[in-house]
């Protein structure tokens, strides 16, 4: 049975620091359902940082997360080398 307002809480978590792409949940009948958030590429690592620490903070785990290139591309692009 699914926790009531918890895709509410979610959102409403992320949206303070980004839009949402898309949302797709899975395994509906399951104990553990799983929930895949996709994110815009113009979220800067901090905020995007911010947005983990927030979906931790009310409750929600992060068991798998994948960056695409862009995101990948910025923080190397904001990494000194010596």
């Amino acid at each position: 049975m699914e926790h009531e307002g918890a895709l509410h809480r979610l959102t409403k978590a992320i949206n303070k620091y980004t839009t949402i792409k898309s949302l797709v949940t899975l395994d509906n009948e399951s104990l553990v359902r799983r929930i895949l958030v996709t994110l815009p590429n113009e979220l800067t690592p901090e905020d995007y940082e911010k947005v983990k620490a927030e979906i931790d903070h009310i409750g929600f785990r992060i068991v798998y997360e994948e960056r695409t290139n862009v995101l990948q591309m910025q923080n190397k692009g904001n990494s000194s080398t010596t």
